[in-house]
Order: structure tokens, then sequence, then C-alpha cells
């Protein structure tokens, strides 16, 4: 079943591979013998009503060039020259994949919208595809397409990004904010077949004109601003609010019985290795040092620290 997908949800599950935290932090650190990839369902429907919402079957060149004429569909023609063929009619034909397949970048979509912090934190960029059922039909001198959805692609969540603008706000500021000490690991965020062919079906009488293309929703994206404007800086910026940071914190605290909470690895680690980060050792309260599998070599300091050496030798 699909979980809600909240920013709490997907920090949990890249940190500690569940949606719950757990309850003793020396049980965070995942062992080297658990999958290093945590997979999870999305509701389709969900998605398309938030993230989804910004892709349209008219961003896709195949329906432009349907509207624009450019489409050659003359061999599927009857005896009366109508046409009525689906989208998964033509791929069967070797049609392009770039001519149904569209990018949109969450960083810079909607950037003023209430669900902003969530689409670009989660989602980050995200590509649809014109769903197989579409029709393109002509009769006599009208054409349209019926049934058309747009269905998302399967993603995923962690730091890494081919994007310019996540690169720079990942290695300034969220990564180290979110992960510190390196112990979270990718979620698969993948939509289930049946799901998909489930959302098709609802869009099964949808019927659209070439008058009812609703690209003004570029209104939605900033392309009137710089690219320089859309840097990681900004973007990373725009992140530092309230709500994002409540939950980040909250997600993944740090702080234990009002002591900071310091990771090692599943490699040997000595207590050096825990030095380093903002989130690391306190001049004036004790600490929870948390080793993993490797043979750690743990010290505290001054104060009431509290040492965990995990399974190896410590």
């Amino acid at each position: 079943m699909a979980i809600p997908l909240s920013i709490n949800n997907v920090v949990h599950l890249y940190l500690y591979g569940t949606i719950d935290e757990p309850v003793d932090v020396e049980k965070a650190l995942r062992s080297s013998e658990q999958s290093p990839v945590v997979s999870t369902t999305v509701d389709v429907a969900s998605y398309m009503a938030s993230v989804g919402r910004f892709s349209s079957p008219f961003q896709t060149k195949v329906v432009q060039d349907f509207f624009g004429g450019n489409l050659d569909l003359s061999k599927y023609a009857d005896s009366d020259g109508n046409i009525d063929v689906t989208l998964e009619q033509l791929i069967t034909d070797k049609l392009a994949k770039n001519m149904y397949q569209v990018s949109i970048s969450q960083y810079s979509t909607g950037m003023g919208e209430s669900d902003y912090v969530y689409r670009a934190f989660i989602w980050g960029s995200t590509s649809f595809r014109l769903g197989g059922s579409t029709h393109f039909v002509v009769q006599g001198q009208e054409s349209y397409i019926k049934g058309a959805s747009m269905l998302p692609y399967d993603t995923d969540f962690d730091f890494e990004s081919s994007s310019s603008i996540a690169k720079v706000a990942n290695d300034l500021y969220l990564k180290d904010l979110v992960d510190p000490y390196g112990i979270g690991r990718k979620v698969n965020l993948e939509f289930t077949a049946q799901d998909k062919d489930t959302w098709q079906q609802s869009q099964a009488n949808n019927i659209l004109h070439a008058a009812d293309d609703n690209r003004g929703i570029a209104d939605y994206i900033q392309s009137d601003l710089p690219y320089t404007v859309l840097t990681g800086g900004v973007y990373s910026g725009i992140l530092q609010t309230a709500s994002l940071l409540n939950e980040i914190h909250h997600a993944a605290p740090y702080i234990k019985d009002g002591m900071n909470v310091v990771y090692g690895s599943n490699s040997p680690d000595e207590s050096a290795d825990f030095a380093g980060s903002a989130w690391s050792f306190d001049a004036t309260k004790g600490s929870f040092l948390v080793g993993g599998e490797g043979d750690d070599i743990i010290q505290g300091g001054s104060h009431n620290d509290r040492l965990y050496g995990g399974l190896g030798k410590g």
C-alpha cells in the first residue's frame, strides 16, 4: 500500500529505512548487510493532483505536432478518411520517446505555491509521459485527442542530482542539514503499473481540442527569471523556511535527552572520526557517540557521554 509521502516520512526512510524513527539512537545505523536502497510506492492520483498538476498533454511534442498538422497519421485512416489511433500503436510503430515524454523541474516551477518546499525538497526533477491509451482522432474536419493522461516515471530521493540547482543546494546546505554523518541511503519512489492503469482509466472520457491548450500553466514556471537567479543558493535560501526546518529537525533529530547525537560508520571508528560537524561534540554537555559494525575505539570527554560501539569489537 502506498504511504503518505511527507517530508517527515521520506527523511525517515532515507535515514533509517523505515517510516518510524528508532526509539534507541544506537539502532539508527543500518548494518552493511541491509539493502543500500529502500523502495516505497507512491499513490499516483495523489501525486498527479500535487506534483503532477504541472504536467500537460500539450507539453508533449506528439500532441503539439498533431494539432499543428505536423504528425502524419494518414496510414491509419479508414476508407472514409477518419483516424482513431492510440499512442501505444504509434509507439509500436517506432514513435521516438522524446515525442511523448516531458521533464519538469520542481525547483523552478510554482515557486510561489504553498507546496513548493514539499515538491522541490522531495521530488526535484520530475519526468512524465503521455499515457499509451491516449487516442488521436480525426473525424472529417474535427481533430481531437481522447483519454489523454499524463503518467509519472519512477524516481528516487537522495542528495545526488544532475540538476545544477539541486547540486549546489544539496552540497552547500541540505545534505549536511539532513544527514551530516552520511547514514542515509537512497529511497526509490515507485508507481505501480496497476495504479497507473487506474489513473489512465479515470481519464478515459477526457476530450481535448487544440483550443484547450493549457500551457498557460507556464505562468507557474519562472522562465522570466534569469538562470543565475535560479541557482542553488536561491533555492536553498527558499528552502530555509521555518516549516521545512521544523520538519527536518523533527524527522532527523540529532539531539536526545538534551545531548547531541553523533554517528560513526560501519567501518572502524575512532573518537576523532566523530568530530568536525556542526552537530558534533558540545563543550558544555555530554554526547551520544554511536559507532557501527567496525572495531571502534570511542573515548568520551569530560562530561557524561554515552558510548555505543555497535556490533564490532569496541
